[in-house]
């Protein structure tokens, strides 16, 4: 997987970007389970009065910059392992604030027999997906969702970014499980769905498919579940329906879903580093 993963990097022109901005963690998992290690920790951590005063200068500032901001909820990820094929994650709930005051202090690299889960550092969990629209006449292989992300976008404003991409939020993303006594677990499927509607108004996807896990240390510090969807709207219907609830993109690009098609558009509108990894993946596999 390492090779075809570089060889399809360098395809796009990107390979030195995510070698130096990205780390593949896992690959080769056709199942999540965001409860799989342990259930999921719903308190938040405590800090010392200088981190929290760190958390709390930073965020004002912050919002002062970017009014529309709010501290949302996140999930922390405490431990991960692939066991027989299943992805499975120990998670805690955190807040974007935390991860914003505390992201400075996440290493460019992580050393996954020991990631760094002290309570004074937040590891987010979000999932971004390479969606493929069905294909038509003028595009066989179907293309690529690409939106730019505004410019009032606190994170990478400019750079072009798969869609859907989102956090996984431990208040929204929940499944219940048997009847209304039964407690309810997280589900990296509600969260794909949940952003698939909000950034390209698609209520479904045709099929989902595993692509890796991704660190970035570059941009926003995180940890990033990559999938494949392929979704049974052409680029022409999505193009006439496509709104973004979030107001995240400021434009949404169809690009076909070839390498070089794909190379000359992220020569134009640089990705995101997650985006970028992905799209590697997303070739690296392609049959």
């Amino acid at each position: 997987m390492e090779e075809s993963y570089k060889k399809a990097a360098d395809k796009l022109g990107l390979g030195n970007r995510i070698e130096a901005e990205t780390q593949l963690l896992a690959s080769g998992f056709t199942s999540v389970n965001l409860e799989g290690i342990a259930p999921f920790d719903d308190s938040i951590a405590s800090f010392d009065y200088q981190t929290n005063q760190l958390i709390k200068s930073n965020w004002q500032a912050r919002t002062e910059l970017h009014p529309g901001m709010f501290p949302g909820p996140l999930a922390s990820i405490r431990k991960f392992a692939v066991e027989d094929g299943t992805l499975n994650f120990a998670l805690k709930r955190s807040r974007f604030d935390i991860f914003d005051g505390l992201k400075q202090e996440m290493p460019s690299r992580l050393d996954i027999t020991e990631i760094p889960l002290d309570r004074d550092l937040c590891l987010y969990l979000c999932t971004g997906a390479v969606t493929i629209t069905a294909p038509e006449e003028s595009y066989p292989d179907g293309a690529i969702i690409f939106g730019i992300r505004h410019s009032r976008h606190a994170i990478g404003p400019g750079n072009s970014n798969c869609l859907p991409s989102g956090l996984v939020n431990p208040d929204k993303d929940r499944l219940l499980i048997g009847d209304s006594t039964s407690r309810s677990l997280l589900s990296i499927r509600l969260t794909i769905l949940r952003e698939l509607m909000e950034e390209t108004s698609i209520r479904d996807y045709k099929q989902l498919e595993y692509l890796g896990l991704v660190y970035e240390g570059y941009m926003a510090p995180g940890i990033t579940i990559a999938v494949r969807l392929t979704v049974d709207s052409t680029m022409n219907k999505i193009r006439k329906t496509i709104i973004n609830s979030d107001n995240e993109s400021e434009s949404y690009h169809f690009i076909a879903n070839n390498p070089e098609a794909v190379r000359d558009f992220v020569a134009k509108y640089p990705p995101t580093p997650h985006s970028a990894a992905m799209l590697a993946l997303h070739f690296a596999t392609s049959s």
